[in-house]
């Protein structure tokens, strides 16, 4: 199930990371949250590699977390939902950016 669920192609500096679940509109599974990581690493690694693009195969970028979890996940689904009501302002995004 977990081949080739993040792909990896170098080009002219460019390393394009690309999450291809396209099935299931690039959701996030346990083998993407761990093949991310480990692709990502191997581009900082990689002299040949400048610059890192992280896409999504078509039709989607990502739809987010998988839903299909355990029950753990589910509840913990539901805190965050609840808690999402309160009118709390957003947390900034964190980008990472080499020069």
């Amino acid at each position: 199930m977990s081949e080739n669920v993040v792909q990896v192609d170098v080009a002219e500096g460019v390393a394009t990371i690309t999450i291809n679940r396209p099935e299931a509109r690039n959701a996030l599974n346990r083998a993407v949250r761990s093949g991310l990581p480990r692709a990502i690493t191997a581009c900082e690694a990689d002299d040949a590699v400048d610059v890192m693009i992280l896409t999504g195969a078509d039709p989607a970028f990502s739809a987010g977390p998988e839903r299909r979890s355990s029950p753990a996940a589910s509840s913990s689904r539901s805190a965050a939902t609840s808690s999402s009501r309160r009118s709390t302002p957003a947390s900034p995004t964190r980008t990472r950016v080499w020069a």
